[in-house]
């Protein structure tokens, strides 16, 4: 179990981040050498959102990505999130473009009560 190996990293001195096969790899390389293999340094990527713009189109199968979370906040703000309703929203208005869903997200926020995304909001805002 990966709690078991961390474990083992931690009493051992061995950096314990990463998925399984990196600590056993690195356990495996301490246990034939006697020496402390370190993790690798690694950064996230910027998530690039290039291909993306106002005018994209909702697709049939909408997938709620990073690239498009990316795409939102910076649109909407940070405080944008994929909420159940908005993804619903998304996945039945395929072929409208994200600035319908920009101004319809931002259309909700402003209302109090329900949380429901529906055809006629965007009726309310054009």
């Amino acid at each position: 179990m990966k709690e078991e190996l961390v474990n083992f990293c931690r009493e051992n001195g061995i950096p314990a981040s990463g998925g399984k096969i990196e600590i056993t790899d690195r356990i495996a390389y301490f246990l034939d050498t006697g020496k402390i293999l370190s993790a690798p340094m690694t950064r996230k990527k910027a998530t690039e959102i290039s291909d993306i713009s106002e005018d994209t189109k909702i697709e049939a199968n909408f997938v709620c990505s990073e690239k498009h979370r990316a795409f939102f906040r910076e649109h909407i703000g940070s405080g944008f999130s994929f909420n159940v309703a908005f993804q619903k929203w998304l996945k039945s208005n395929k072929g409208k473009a994200l600035d319908e869903a920009i101004k319809c997200w931002k259309y909700k926020k402003q209302l109090q009560g329900h949380n429901r995304y529906e055809r006629t909001d965007l009726v309310a805002i054009e």
